[in-house]
């Protein structure tokens, strides 16, 4: 009677352990679908599309990468929360939906709701002025006009309170700069300000850049990975000029995590963890990146709850230094 129920229970194991493997050998059984939380055009839809066609030949299937936009990105994390937790969606989890938005109430989720498989990629910024601009030679000179002579500076870093802002505004605070924000929501007539002197500087993303390379140039780049003086053609980074930008990491840059709703089946995770890592140790990828002016973030899934943390609150800080901001120009 013993040794038959041994051999049931072997039995079992064995039967088990082939339904797991069979799962596993499995999937891809369809299509994969990445949603993108922005709009299906620009620098960014094409990362997307870089790492999912990349990813996808590994895994020996398909990944489309479907634009869903709305709720500053958040609609589309929802959207992932709301489908099955089985890998067949991923989130191209960026920081404005997985990290901003919980900073004025405006997500349903947090960073906790999903379980990452890599992180992707980054952008950049830098302050720019005008190509012939003579007040100051160099980033630091500049600072040190401001903090000398406080609200007499015009600068934009685009809309108020997006990512670029709160950058530069942790990066002046960090020095007690006190400069006075226009909140410019269409980048030419950023650029049209800056070049007719009504403001006398401006962040920039890499794209931005590149298309106005001719008519500025850059004084710092506000992030501390050295591969972003790449997109920037070798500007220097802020901390090289001896500013602080108070800030580190993930903070101080867009970037994307691709993600999954927690409860996906470990083996499912684990393809696609790997699958991305070797997408990002593809050298045609990393180029690719180059190219559209990103660079590969360095974090391994590992990594994800602390740098996730640190964002949130460097993030919130940076809020923060916009609200610290206003005060002083009052």
């Amino acid at each position: 009677m013993k040794t038959n129920i041994l051999k049931f229970i072997a039995t079992g194991v064995v039967i088990l352990a082939s339904i797991t493997m069979a799962g596993a050998d499995d999937y891809p059984k369809r299509t994969i679908t990445t949603i993108f939380p922005w709009g299906p055009t620009g620098a960014a839809f094409a990362v997307a599309q870089i790492f999912g066609n990349t990813m996808a030949e590994e895994l020996g299937g398909k990944i489309k990468v479907v634009s869903m936009t709305g709720a500053a990105g958040t609609k589309a994390g929802a959207e992932v929360l709301r489908r099955p937790a089985d890998g067949y969606t991923i989130f191209d989890g960026y920081v404005a939906p997985l990290i901003v938005a919980q900073q004025f109430g405006k997500a349903s989720f947090t960073p906790d709701d999903f379980t990452p498989l890599q992180s992707g990629a980054y952008n950049s910024f830098a302050i720019a002025v005008r190509a012939d601009e003579s007040r100051w030679s160099n980033l630091k000179e500049m600072i040190d006009y401001i903090k000398a002579n406080p609200k007499k500076l015009k600068y934009t870093a685009g809309p108020q309170l997006a990512l670029p802002h709160m950058i530069s505004a942790k990066m002046l605070q960090s020095s007690d700069a006190v400069a006075v924000h226009i909140p410019y929501t269409d980048t030419e007539a950023a650029f049209v300000s800056l070049r007719s002197g009504v403001t006398d500087f401006a962040v920039v993303n890499t794209a931005t850049y590149k298309k106005n390379k001719s008519n500025i140039k850059i004084f710092g780049i506000l992030t501390e990975f050295k591969d972003a003086k790449l997109a920037f053609d070798n500007a220097p980074l802020v901390s090289e000029l001896g500013v602080d930008l108070g800030l580190t990491g993930l903070s101080s840059v867009g970037w994307d995590w691709w993600v999954v709703k927690k409860g996906t089946p470990q083996h499912v995770v684990d393809r696609l963890r790997t699958a991305m890592a070797n997408a990002k140790k593809n050298p045609a990828v990393a180029e690719k990146l180059t190219a559209l002016g990103f660079g590969l973030l360095p974090y391994d899934h590992t990594e994800y709850d602390k740098v996730m943390e640190m964002a949130q609150k460097q993030i919130k800080a940076a809020v923060g230094a916009i609200t610290w901001e206003e005060r002083k120009n009052k």
